[in-house]
């Protein structure tokens, strides 16, 4: 989807791969600007992801939590980590 908009666009299903592309980008000063993280991953959840990412990029990029709970059950741990939004799936072009 983000193609189709014309947007640059990168993933991975791991976490320490997401901070790993991260760190690489950062350092080749081509960051990245949003990262969509899914509060839901295998061996390092989305919280923790987005926790490391801060740490390479600081609070220039904007990172979106993705979710099909409510973040209530981690809403305080969430807006911590996350700071800019949060999006229930699944997400529709519309």
């Amino acid at each position: 989807m983000l193609r189709e908009i014309e947007m640059t666009a990168d993933w991975t299903t791991f976490g320490k791969e997401a901070v790993l592309r991260a760190t690489e980008a950062y350092e080749q000063n081509h960051a990245f600007k949003v990262y969509n993280i899914d509060w839901r991953m295998p061996a390092m959840n989305g919280i923790e992801t987005v926790r490391r990412i801060r740490r390479v990029d600081g609070q220039e990029c904007r990172i979106i939590m993705l979710t099909v709970y409510a973040l209530s059950a981690a809403e305080h741990e969430a807006r911590e980590a996350v700071g800019n939004a949060s999006v229930p799936k699944p997400i529709c072009m519309s």
